[in-house]
């Protein structure tokens, strides 16, 4: 959370969102794979940790849009 939000959050705000979620998902798998073939517990951490970058940039992304999505009901009902 400390280093993944801030860093995709002023991706995205340069990039757009989209294609800073298609490169965090993208990333997350590949990651993915590294952790299941990790060869000892040192790289199996290291891949762990990069997960979490990639997790948390989706989570970032998807908080926002919920946030946005809630403003644009409650401002059609009233």
């Amino acid at each position: 959370m400390l280093v993944g939000g801030p860093l995709f959050g002023f991706a995205s705000d340069k990039y757009g969102r989209k294609p800073v979620l298609l490169a965090a998902s993208s990333f997350t798998f590949l990651v993915g794979f590294g952790v299941t073939f990790a060869p000892n517990y040192t790289t199996f951490l290291i891949f762990r940790f990069l997960i979490g970058l990639g997790i948390q940039a989706s989570r970032f992304r998807h908080q926002f849009q919920f946030q946005h999505l809630k403003c644009i009901v409650f401002r059609n009902h009233t």
